[in-house]
């Protein structure tokens, strides 16, 4: 592959992944909401919170802008200090995504119970490909889900 393919193509994984690792915190917010709008119902799939995983390249676009070489006084200094420590940013980076994609799966559902909800199974979104659950949280009881 030639390296202006390549860099093309890694500038669109990229720009994939912005919306990708943005996604967990509109699921936050729309929980957020769902809780202060006292909403009948609020879906919520855990798997969601491991899309954070996407920035992974965000701190490899920064590696790879530091290898070409700026011309800038003020920005070599920290472009050298962010290639001597490249692997440590990205298993870095990794880590800490994984651990809040952790945290976001188990603080949601938390957060929804204790606010008077109910976790339920969502009967429409049963899926082969993803580990996370896919629970419909009801305001009350499962009960009240089907009456409705």
């Amino acid at each position: 592959m030639s390296p202006s393919v390549a860099r093309k193509s890694f500038l669109l994984i990229l720009l994939v992944s912005v919306p990708c690792a943005l996604y967990p915190f509109w699921v936050t917010f729309t929980l957020y909401q769902g809780v202060a709008n006292k909403a009948d119902s609020i879906s919520f799939d855990s798997a969601s919170y491991y899309l954070l995983l996407a920035s992974v390249f965000w701190p490899m676009a920064l590696l790879e802008c530091c290898g070409r070489n700026p011309d800038l006084k003020c920005i070599a200094s920290i472009c050298s200090r962010v290639r001597r420590h490249a692997g440590a940013i990205i298993m870095g980076w990794f880590v800490a995504c994984l651990i809040f994609g952790t945290i976001g799966m188990w603080v949601a559902p938390v957060l929804l119970e204790g606010r008077g909800y109910t976790a339920c199974e969502n009967a429409n979104s049963i899926s082969r490909v993803s580990k996370g659950e896919s629970l419909i949280f009801v305001l009350g009881s499962c009960t009240d889900m089907v009456e409705k």
